[in-house]
C-alpha cells in the first residue's frame, strides 16, 4: 500500500486513487484487528506462564491442538467405559429379577405367618414361636 501511495503521489492516476480510497478503510480495519489479535495472544501466552517474545504462535498453538485431541480421545474412552458399565448393570439387574420359587410344602408361608402372629417382646428381644421353641418339650422360661 505504501508503494501505491508513493506511485499515486508521483503520478496522478485515477485508477490508483480509486483503489486507495476503497482499500484504505479495509487496511485500517485489518491493522486494528491484527493489533487486537496480537494483544490477545500476548495476554493468553502470559496467562499460561510463557513469554510472548520467546513463544511464537507456531509453537504455542500446537500444544493446545495436542491437548484437545488427547482430551477428546480420553473423553471418548470414558464415555465408552460408562456405556459398558451401564450395560453390565442392566445385565445384572436382569439376572437379579428372576422369579423366586417357593417350596411346594408351604414351609415359607408357615414361617411368615408365625412371625406375624407371635408378638415381639422388647425386653428379651426375641420372638417366641412354635417353630423355634416347643413349650411341650421345654419350660416356657427357656423359650
Amino acid at each position: 500500500m505504501e508503494l501505491i501511495r508513493r506511485e499515486c503521489s508521483l503520478h496522478d492516476h485515477a485508477v490508483l486513487k480509486g483503489f486507495l480510497q476503497a482499500s484504505d478503510p479495509q487496511l485500517d480495519k485489518l491493522q486494528k484487528d491484527a493489533k487486537t489479535a496480537e494483544e490477545a495472544f500476548n495476554a493468553v501466552v502470559m496467562y499460561f506462564g510463557e513469554s510472548p517474545k520467546t513463544t511464537p504462535p507456531s509453537v504455542f498453538f500446537p500444544v493446545f491442538v495436542r491437548f484437545l485431541k488427547a482430551y477428546k480421545v480420553q473423553a471418548q474412552k470414558k464415555r465408552q467405559q460408562q456405556h459398558e458399565l451401564i450395560a453390565e448393570l442392566r445385565r445384572r439387574q436382569a439376572k437379579d429379577h428372576r422369579p423366586v420359587y417357593e417350596g411346594k410344602d408351604g414351609t415359607i408361608e408357615d414361617i411368615i405367618t408365625a412371625l406375624k402372629s407371635v408378638p415381639f417382646t422388647a425386653r428379651t428381644a426375641k420372638r417366641s414361636s412354635r417353630f423355634f421353641c416347643d413349650t411341650n418339650l421345654y419350660d416356657e422360661s427357656n423359650c
